[in-house]
């Protein structure tokens, strides 16, 4: 957007002069000349325009959320469906079982951490055009791959294989508009005391997904690979009945707005790229980016090779699968009571701590269990601690989201949410390059076998240990919550005076990109002509 200079009294009497005559031509622009009025108090401007009394909660926001969820959830089955049975899907599409053609299977959850790219330009779509169209796109991408990776496992030949993972590109690529704009979803359509919750379901389902996934393929072994087409017409099934439940309901956003938050953003669209440099200069949110960063790579990366982590001290592909599924489901009930003390609470820093630490436990009991053979006593022990992980890590990610949307605010939740996101697949990128690196493989009857990964359970642990350490230097304040706290009740004493400044802040920041938007659409429209700026 091309800059304006910054005018004083005269000029500015100057423009409304000259503007004024301008609409009196075009009455459908008249609404600018109020924008460019920058007399008053900004912040009972914004507790004007923000009247609680005009939110209203939909019912049918439970059923979107449905919708969105299942979304959600395929996109991480689609992602996991491989993981733990590379070498069977080798068998299956009669490929040779070499570091190579390991690494070709490797590429199904390779994909989607590829996708830095399409998440921008999901971001600014969804800006641009909200998040119905986003999420339609995505359901119908879902609804064509799912079916490709269907009909590319009827050839069991390295051809069919090019085929399904023709499909596996299509659904990493529809990844992004979903995954990252979980916050987005429950700011638009819940309540102030909802939002945490709806987030964690929604990415809860993600998780979901992949304990689905890991289910799902715990059926697959080197006797009966002929199952893997059983497992992705499934899927295919699954992504049609979303598709015929979701692409005729799904709406951006309800008539009314759900809270003081959104409604308080509407009409006043900071633009996309402003939106990405508010965040890239706010310290605080590179801070807690890096740390989400690092910690999510980890968790991934563990979840994507936890087969090739375990085979090697005797575990078979079902009790990878065991491990996986355990860290899912013990995660969804920590992510359901860290979502609830989230909503309760708003004591993010506090609840990351305690989800940080615990996690960093779980994965150290995990990494040196690990060294030693499968037996009884260990497998239950291994499990305790993946149920374990599962249960502090998991709640690590809507923590974040969350708290990603209150420290930036008013930056757009799906622009925070996709920074966010692009730094967890940079850092699941580089762990799962790294990691590969560091198995230690051999060679037996003319096929590659992983000896070991302790090596890369030790990067993993580590990584995690740096995570909290860069979390300590964390001072974000919940911009959002102050905000919405001020205007609800009028700064009637009940905030500090560090917070009421910091409200007000915020809401100066609203207004001031309001004007900023509104004078681009002026110029466009052609109202620059007319300016005069005196001497």
């Amino acid at each position: 957007m091309e800059s304006l200079p910054e005018l004083g009294t005269s000029q500015q009497q100057s423009i409304h002069h000259k503007s004024d005559q301008k609409f009196d031509e075009n009455d459908n622009l008249r609404h600018f000349v109020d924008s460019v009025d920058i007399d008053g108090d900004l912040s009972d401007i914004g507790r004007a325009s923000s009247s609680p009394s005009k939110l209203k909660l939909y019912k049918r926001r439970w059923y979107l959320l449905l919708i969105f969820s299942l979304s959600a959830m395929l996109t991480s089955i689609f992602q996991m469906s491989f993981a733990s049975i590379q070498s069977e899907t080798l068998t299956y599409f009669s490929m040779a079982h070499t570091n190579t053609n390991l690494f070709k299977v490797n590429m199904f959850a390779l994909s989607y951490n590829l996708n830095i790219v399409v998440a921008f330009l999901a971001s600014f779509f969804v800006k641009k055009f909200g998040l119905g169209p986003m999420v339609d796109i995505a359901i119908t991408g879902h609804f064509i791959a799912a079916w490709l990776r269907f009909g590319g496992s009827m050839w069991r030949t390295e051809y069919g294989f090019w085929i399904c993972l023709l499909g596996q590109v299509i659904a990493a690529a529809m990844q992004p508009s979903i995954s990252y704009s979980s916050t987005l979803m429950s700011l638009n359509w819940f309540g102030e005391s909802e939002r945490a919750m709806a987030t964690t379901i929604a990415s809860f389902s993600n998780l979901l997904g992949t304990g689905v996934a890991f289910a799902l393929t715990t059926m697959v072994s080197e006797s009966h690979v002929w199952t893997i087409w059983i497992t992705l017409l499934l899927h295919a099934v699954m992504a049609s009945v979303v598709a015929v439940g979701g692409l005729p309901f799904f709406r951006s956003k309800p008539p009314t707005p759900a809270n003081i938050a959104s409604m308080d953003q509407e009409g006043k669209n900071i633009g996309f790229m402003r939106d990405l440099w508010l965040l890239v200069t706010n310290v605080n949110v590179l801070i807690l980016a890096t740390t989400f960063g690092l910690g999510f790579g980890c968790i991934s990366s563990f979840l994507s090779l936890i087969g090739q982590i375990v085979s090697p001290r005797g575990y078979q592909g079902t009790d990878a699968s065991v491990f996986g599924l355990l860290v899912i489901f013990c995660g969804g009930g920590g992510a359901i009571v860290f979502g609830i003390l989230v909503d309760r609470t708003k004591r993010y820093r506090l609840l990351m701590w305690i989800s940080g630490l615990g996690a960093l436990v779980s994965l150290a009991a995990f990494t040196f269990l690990i060294r030693y053979d499968k037996n009884k006593l260990f497998l239950v022990l291994l499990s305790v601690s993946a149920g374990s992980l599962g249960m502090f890590a998991l709640p690590f990610v809507p923590i974040v989201m969350e708290l990603a949307c209150e420290i930036s605010y008013p930056v757009s939740a799906s622009t925070s949410n996709v920074v966010f996101g692009s730094a967890g697949t940079f850092f699941t990128i580089g762990f799962m390059l790294i990691l590969q690196q560091l198995a230690i493989k051999t060679t037996v009857d003319g096929k590659e076998k992983v000896t070991s990964m302790q090596n890369a359970m030790y990067v993993i642990l580590g990584s995690f240990v740096l995570a909290l350490v860069v979390f300590v230097f964390f001072r974000g304040k919940n911009r959002r919550s102050l905000v919405e706290q001020a205007i609800r009740d009028g700064k009637s004493g009940v905030l500090d005076d560090a917070d009421a400044d910091e409200a007000e802040t915020v809401l100066e920041e609203l207004e001031a990109a309001e004007r900023l938007e509104r004078v681009h659409h002026a110029v466009v429209a052609g109202v620059r002509p007319e300016y005069e700026i005196l001497e």
